[in-house]
């Protein structure tokens, strides 16, 4: 809690009206911070040097932390909206802090981010039993971990499935499954793709394979494993400025996979492998979104969003999802048809990093104020899970969506079961077969075929596969689900009973 000493503190080192406002401008603040992590550290550091809190949760979900250094002295960000962090946001010195806004009963320094969560239970959690190996990693800064989200519901599962670790990580970004099954994190201070296994335990670093070499990798954001294995990682600065370098399976690095150039991406932030192209966004205008060929050869500008793009993900409809930072008018998720035509804006949580489509339906969003669920339909916020400042992108982690027979022989065509149990409540399973490697989409469905799920969006190799479903956001009745893979489609009913 914030003590009175910490007011006498701040009378004693900073005398009322001794400083000025800070110049810089709040939305200039969190740009740099976001641009370049290392500033907010510095920050944090020089506020802990001087007895004064790196960070405060007040009671009315206002967040204060130091992400800038001013005249010697922390400049702090001041969110009092939490959907919308730009709006109302101040820049302060920690002497205004302390003469403008209620204190009492705030929490100082907290430990990570603030659980709002009802359905969060640290009691209920078990690593052992995680979603049957389905989860949805978040990496944080705040604490430098990763947490772990039900992919269905967006609920909170770990506050910690990768725990800080100061030899590991300083500001991871994106979490991502290695052909290898095991899971790597890029972290923009430490200059490394960092190893976990699938418990979340640290491995070892990955990529550059000798270490920190900010001649290859520096400030980086986002990953990817292309086809062929290698990594693929997205460098902001140093000799591979505005580059995506290139790694082997083993974090040897191989050169750039995509050269600097005009044409972008200009200060690369999210990757985005499709079937026949990729799709990279950058932070800095006019280039938005760039489209290359699966050989890193630019084809053409995808996007022109000209207010720092960050996570860009595929959806199950074959649609593009962007999450996009900043920018009054463009700010939010934003949807585009496969070609980059913008179909619509869902702005019920703006100043966004990380995005992704739940089962439900609804998205889940990361934005500089914390993590989020909004209607997939009108943006419209439907919940806030957890308050922090600095989470980041949101990726999926599918640990078992590999073949559970144990049987040498493959299935001799592809078969979709009856769920079981069913009728069912809250849980049931959903079991198919496939004799060869291809596309899949699971989806479930409503009586008038309006979607309420989608449980696997993903190629996958033959074999037979269990795929758990959790009905407990929907109510008692008759739903279908639909089973694509390749051309073939089967569907089987399903009731929900409660």
């Amino acid at each position: 809690m914030i003590k009175m000493y910490r007011f006498v503190l701040s009378l004693i080192a900073f005398p009322l009206m001794t400083l000025a406002q800070p110049t810089v401008s709040f939305e200039e603040l969190l740009l740099r911070h976001e641009q370049n992590p290392r500033i907010g550290l510095e920050a944090k550091q020089l506020a802990q040097n001087l007895g004064l809190p790196q960070a405060i949760h007040c009671r009315n979900n206002t967040l204060i932390h130091a992400i800038g250094i001013e005249n010697g002295q922390p400049v702090y960000a001041v969110i009092t909206n939490l959907a919308h962090p730009f709006e109302g946001g101040k820049v302060l010195f920690y002497d205004e802090v302390v003469q403008t806004i209620d204190l009492s009963g705030a929490t100082n320094n907290p430990t990570g981010p603030i659980i709002l969560d009802k359905n969060w239970s640290k009691k209920a959690y078990s690593r052992n039993m995680l979603l049957n190996g389905r989860m949805l990693l978040v990496p944080e800064w705040s604490s430098d971990k990763v947490m772990a989200f039900d992919p269905m519901t967006g609920d909170l599962v770990d506050t910690a499935f990768v725990r800080s670790n100061p030899g590991a990580l300083a500001s991871p970004k994106e979490a991502q499954l290695t052909p290898r099954r095991t899971i790597t994190v890029s972290d923009q201070i430490r200059d490394l793709v960092q190893e976990f296994d699938t418990g979340g335990v640290y491995i070892s670093h990955f990529a550059p394979a000798g270490g920190v070499n900010t001649a290859i990798l520096d400030n980086i954001r986002g990953h990817a494993y292309r086809a062929n294995g290698n990594l693929i990682v997205c460098v902001a600065s140093g000799a591979n400025q505005n580059s995506i370098a290139e790694f082997d399976s083993a974090g040897n690095y191989l050169g750039r996979f995509v050269q600097p150039s005009s044409n972008g991406p200009n200060g690369p932030f999210s990757i985005l492998i499709r079937s026949n192209d990729i799709l990279i966004t950058g932070s800095n205008s006019p280039v938005g979104v760039t489209r290359l060929d699966l050989n890193g050869t630019y084809i053409a500008q995808w996007a022109a969003i000209t207010s720092f793009p960050q996570q860009i993900i595929q959806l199950a409809d074959g649609n593009v999802a962007v999450a996009n930072f900043q920018g009054a008018a463009q700010t939010g998720i934003r949807i585009y048809n496969p070609n980059g035509t913008l179909l619509r804006l869902l702005s019920g949580v703006t100043g966004n990093r990380g995005v992704y489509q739940l089962g439900n339906g609804n998205f889940l969003t990361t934005n500089a104020a914390g993590i989020h669920e909004i209607d997939s339909a009108n943006g419209g916020l439907v919940r806030t899970i957890a308050v922090d400042p600095d989470m980041q992108f949101i990726s999926l982690i599918a640990l078992t969506t590999t073949q559970v027979g144990e049987s040498p022989a493959l299935p001799a065509k592809i078969v979709l079961l009856q769920n079981y149990p069913n009728p069912f409540n809250p849980a049931t399973t959903i079991e198919y077969h496939l004799p060869a490697a291809t596309h899949v989409t699971l989806k479930v469905v409503d009586v008038l075929g309006r979607e309420v799920a989608t449980l696997v969006s993903e190629t996958q190799q033959a074999g037979v596969y269990k795929t758990p479903f959790d009905a407990s956001r929907l109510t008692s009745g008759v739903y279908f689900y639909r089973l694509q893979a390749g051309n073939t489609v089967q569907s089987r009913k399903l009731v929900v009973l409660k």
